[in-house]
């Protein structure tokens, strides 16, 4: 007989009461959904004055089959929302600013797994990304917000993880008390830890922290602005090179052909030593 609940494992064991088990239990469900248009269901609720975000992850609820069948074989490796559990974590402890992790659960294997990832609300603006689109953004507000993007992913990498997609809108942006914005890095099933050998292989380390920055579509002057602040005012021709190399597809010769025809113009023909030059003029 299948069990009609999660088994949940909490970040803080004393967060574990019955009362809160049973919340979750009635927020969440073990049934697959063949079909649905939604990426990811997400759940916001509220349980004794706390908010939450309840996430859920299934192959099942993929409309594409490749997808489906993806995200079919990872789930014998490690479900979803363990893996988002696990990044959030990494992070948290690390002092990196991003979501607080609180619990997360999995049933079967497989098509057929559903798993669940619960953490706490972000009181938040929005997503970087809107704010940016926003005709009423200052220039100085522009530039505060790139920068933060690039400090934290600076402290992902320094502190020995990646997440693989650091673009715009992965970052929640945060009112604080005093008029100040606080970025907060979310998606975090896409943290992952960098090899031990990064610490003896700098170079090396280095050159697969950049593939995370692959996504990134600012214009020339907002990536000679990011990149001042990752390299804290070291850019390197090279290091320009050896992210520009991701962005082109890498590896993958028939990303690199895709790329051709989907990468914006003005990363087409991005000029390299033309970024790396505006950086002593602006910054």
């Amino acid at each position: 007989m299948q069990p009609k609940s999660f088994e949940w494992q909490f970040y803080k064991p004393a967060a574990a009461t019955q009362g809160f088990i049973d919340f979750l239990n009635q927020q969440t469900s073990i049934a697959i959904t063949p079909g649905i248009t939604d990426r990811h269901q997400v759940i916001s609720c509220d349980f004794e004055g706390q908010g939450y975000i309840i996430k859920r992850f299934s192959p099942s609820d993929n409309r594409r089959w490749d997808r489906k069948i993806e995200l079919t074989l990872k789930s014998y490796w490690i479900s979803g929302a363990e893996k988002s559990f696990r990044g959030a974590r990494w992070l948290w402890e690390a002092g990196i600013p991003g979501i607080k992790p609180t619990a997360w659960a999995v049933h079967g294997r497989g098509y057929h797994q559903v798993s669940y990832f619960v953490y706490e609300r972000i009181e938040a603006q929005g997503e970087v990304q809107d704010l940016l689109e926003q005709d009423s953004l200052s220039v100085q507000q522009e530039r505060q917000l790139i920068q933060d993007m690039a400090k934290i992913s600076h402290q992902v990498h320094q502190a020995g993880y990646r997440h693989t997609d650091i673009v715009p809108h992965n970052f929640l942006a945060q009112q604080q008390p005093q008029g100040q914005i606080k970025l907060l890095l979310i998606d975090t099933d896409k943290v992952e830890k960098a090899s031990a050998l990064g610490k003896i292989f700098k170079r090396t380390k280095l050159f697969f922290d950049l593939r995370c920055l692959r996504r990134l579509r600012f214009s020339p002057e907002q990536l000679s602005l990011f990149f001042h602040q990752y390299f804290q005012g070291g850019t390197r021709l090279r290091y320009l090179q050896q992210w520009y190399f991701w962005v082109r597809g890498g590896f993958n010769l028939y990303k690199r052909k895709k790329m051709r025809k989907r990468l914006p113009r003005h990363l087409l023909k991005l000029n390299l030593t033309l970024l790396l030059g505006q950086q002593s003029k602006k910054n």
